[in-house]
């Protein structure tokens, strides 16, 4: 019997009335994947679970066509580590990846990271152990975080009824989180203003509110809100603009003292590696945020490997949170300076669940094996009732 069963795919729409400066959500939609394999646990088939990112389109095409009936045609030899027999998900990555012509990390990139995210759930559910201890392991010497720095990204421009930001920030800080992230860029300056004021009155600090302008500014509005924002020390200034336009952040890291942060909408190593070398982002200071679900797993970890060569720590990567979940378990495992999540706007996809724990805006995993995915009861509803698995 092959280690891969089967792999079931359904796309769905995310439905969600909001917009960032640059990007509508209501017309996106996500790709959810389950790749059954043969081993049976509790008397049923183990189950990995992907969910593609939050934030892009579902990479419906790429999957159906050729990443997973690569999957299914692959040999066991080229999923399973040869001398543990145990699942490797970045060897079987690289096979179903082989026949894609160098430079296409745009095009397969999403759809790559949303199959690869079902192949460390099943890893880790066949190990018996949360995705976090099992990353530790593997790849950060066995130790990871007991608990992980959330930040709330909220603060989203609505198209339907308009939700007060102090109301938003009050029932966020009732679940546990401590720190926000709130959307410029898509307003005027002054009514942008006008809202991070709201936002540093309601939380008391302003160390505990970040802005993000969704990558949509030129150089003349990134430094316009640069300078505006510069004396408030904000937490972070994120996604200012292109994050490949180094101009920009060569002005702005002259105009903006508070840190910078960038890099969520990035998909492949090299452009990250281009980030790093060119951009003038401030090591140890800046911070570049990645999203597992959007670029995958096994590239969050090859920049993380590459941070010390141009003087920055892992402390400096935050997971974005195109998948939260999945975030806040790379995060952990990597021992990463922390990871986002979206529990405002786009429930059941972009909060925590049930079984984790947040505390002061720190996050305690959920003890279950694999991703996490079982103890968030109104997501699995989803999946189950969508992918019938």
């Amino acid at each position: 019997m092959p280690f891969v069963r089967e792999v079931h795919h359904r796309t769905i729409p995310l439905a969600a009335r909001v917009y960032d400066a640059s990007l509508g959500y209501e017309h996106l939609t996500l790709s959810l994947i389950a790749v059954e394999v043969g081993e049976v646990r509790d008397g049923k088939p183990v189950v990995g679970y992907g969910i593609s990112p939050i934030g892009w389109h579902a990479p419906a095409g790429v999957l159906e066509q050729r990443l997973i009936p690569r999957l299914l045609a692959l040999p066991d030899d080229e999923l399973l580590d040869g001398r543990s027999g145990e699942p490797d998900p970045l060897l079987a990555l690289g096979a179903v990846l082989a026949d894609e012509p160098p430079g296409s990390n745009g095009e397969c990139s999403v759809a790559a990271a949303t199959l690869e995210m079902a192949l460390w759930d099943v890893a880790a559910k066949l190990a018996e152990q949360p995705l976090a201890q099992l990353l530790a392991e593997r790849f950060s010497r066995g130790r990871r975080a007991a608990a992980v720095e959330v930040v709330a990204a909220g603060g989203f421009y609505r198209t339907d009824v308009e939700l007060p930001l102090s109301s938003e920030i009050q029932r966020l800080r009732g679940r546990g989180y401590a720190a926000l992230e709130i959307r410029v860029g898509g307003a005027e300056l002054s009514d942008d203003l006008d809202a991070v004021a709201s936002g540093i009155a309601t939380l008391g600090d302003p160390g505990l509110l970040a802005v993000n302008a969704g990558c949509a500014l030129d150089i003349d509005r990134a430094a316009a809100y640069a300078e505006a924002l510069t004396d408030l020390e904000l937490r972070w200034f994120a996604e200012a603009g292109d994050p490949l336009d180094y101009e920009m952040f060569e002005e702005l890291t002259e105009i903006y003292d508070p840190p910078l942060a960038a890099g969520s909408r990035l998909l492949a190593f090299g452009e990250t590696d281009n980030l790093l070398r060119y951009s003038a982002l401030r090591p140890g200071y800046d911070l570049l945020m990645l999203d597992p679900a959007a670029c995958g797993l096994s590239i969050q970890l090859a920049v993380r490997d590459l941070l010390p060569e141009y003087g920055w720590t892992a402390l400096s990567l935050i997971a974005a949170g195109g998948q939260p979940l999945y975030a806040l378990q790379v995060a952990a495992g990597l021992g990463l300076g922390g990871s986002i999540a979206m529990p405002a706007t786009f429930a059941p996809f972009g909060d925590l669940g049930d079984d984790v724990r947040l505390i002061d805006g720190n996050a305690e995993l959920p003890d279950a094996p694999g991703i996490g995915f079982e103890t968030h009861s109104e997501l699995m509803a989803v999946l189950r009732g969508t992918l019938g698995s």
